[in-house]
């Protein structure tokens, strides 16, 4: 009776190992790679169907409406149609995207089809191919890159001479945006900076302010520079200030590219011969504290200059200005086996922040 107790007892504990980590197996999701069929977009994605009127086409294209369900389970194509011609040297596929990662989604099969389809991202040339050695894939993820910069890019798809070329579906960012393509892409200022946000002088004396604009690769980087009272402090379009007479005045630094983002300093002028004191604002280091809309709690130890950054950059935010709708972080813990790891902070899920400064 013990023997037969104690068998017992180990398969009732298989079992319930199997039941634990098979569950746990089941549970886990694992995100779609080149090669599988996606039928749907997955979270954090969006799909952009083959039909949109921002997608430019050249060639000889057919529209395939396709909506044969095969013997896995998944129709030719995603949305029941899709398109598809046989390449040359006029054929391409071209459109613009804002987004940072993209998805082509199209056909797989044995032969015929290109086997050296070349993408171009901001003229950079990748290639993919639409051959594989099952059967068939349908709706597959030919393509994928999700380490692009959150911003405009233009995108050119050329198919293999005399190989047929398909496009199902372009999956971009949940809340990225196609757009018709062109190369000639303005980058828009997101963040604008002063080195100094106050600034202590006696009468007659000048300072320089910098202003730093981000992007480094904005289109227009120009700023308009501007005194509150020209009778206490000036400003020349190079921000370059002076001291008139005693009082205090705010310096604005302005984009000009429409988005119209500003930065502060505010001037305080006293008499001669008093020695002004100027703040170091920018020196020392500071623990960010951002607490999020859902209840998570964000930190990151930053130089006070970021913070200062990040201070502007959500100011201009609540002002209503235009300009990025996220601010980013670069992470150093755990970047194995990844070169950097960006963290991207939403302007409208931020709840408060809070900020620890300290010296070292």
């Amino acid at each position: 009776m013990r023997n037969f107790k104690g068998f017992m007892n180990k398969i009732i504990l298989i079992f319930t190992m199997v039941l634990i980590f098979g569950g746990l197996g089941y549970s886990n999701v694992y995100a779609a790679t080149v090669g599988q069929s996606l039928v749907q977009p997955e979270a954090g994605w969006k799909r952009v169907q083959e039909s949109d009127l921002n997608i430019t086409y050249t060639g000889k294209w057919i529209l395939d409406n396709n909506s044969n369900i095969y013997s896995d389970g998944t129709p030719a194509y995603s949305d029941g149609k899709g398109k598809y011609c046989t390449s040359d040297a006029n054929t391409s596929i071209k459109f613009n995207i804002i987004s940072n990662k993209i998805r082509i989604v199209g056909l797989l099969r044995q032969s015929g089809y290109s086997s050296n389809t070349i993408i171009k991202i901001d003229g950079i040339e990748e290639k993919y191919t639409e051959i594989t050695s099952s059967p068939y894939i349908n709706a597959a993820i030919l393509y994928e890159r999700t380490n692009i910069d959150y911003k405009e890019h233009f995108v050119e798809i050329r198919g293999e001479l005399g190989k047929y070329t398909t496009l199902d579906a372009i999956d971009i960012d949940s809340s990225g945006i196609i757009k018709p393509y062109s190369e000639n892409i303005t980058t828009n200022v997101s963040n604008i900076s002063l080195d100094k946000s106050t600034d202590n002088l006696q009468v007659g004396q000048t300072d320089q302010l910098t202003a730093t604009i981000k992007p480094d690769n904005a289109t227009n980087k120009n700023v308009k520079w501007k005194s509150s009272d020209e009778s206490i402090a000036t400003v020349d379009k190079n921000g370059k200030v002076t001291a008139i007479k005693e009082g205090t005045a705010t310096i604005t630094a302005t984009t000009t590219d429409g988005s119209n983002l500003s930065a502060l300093c505010v001037v305080t002028v006293i008499s001669k011969g008093t020695t002004p004191t100027n703040p170091t604002d920018n020196t020392g280091n500071a623990i960010l504290t951002i607490t999020m809309t859902n209840g998570n709690v964000k930190s990151y130890t930053v130089p006070m200059s970021k913070v200062n950054d990040f201070i502007s950059w959500y100011d201009n935010r609540v002002s209503g200005s235009t300009g990025k709708a996220y601010y980013t972080f670069d992470k150093t813990d755990n970047l194995q086996p990844f070169s950097k790891k960006t963290e991207y902070i939403i302007f409208d899920k931020i709840s408060s922040y809070e900020v620890d400064e300290y010296t070292k």
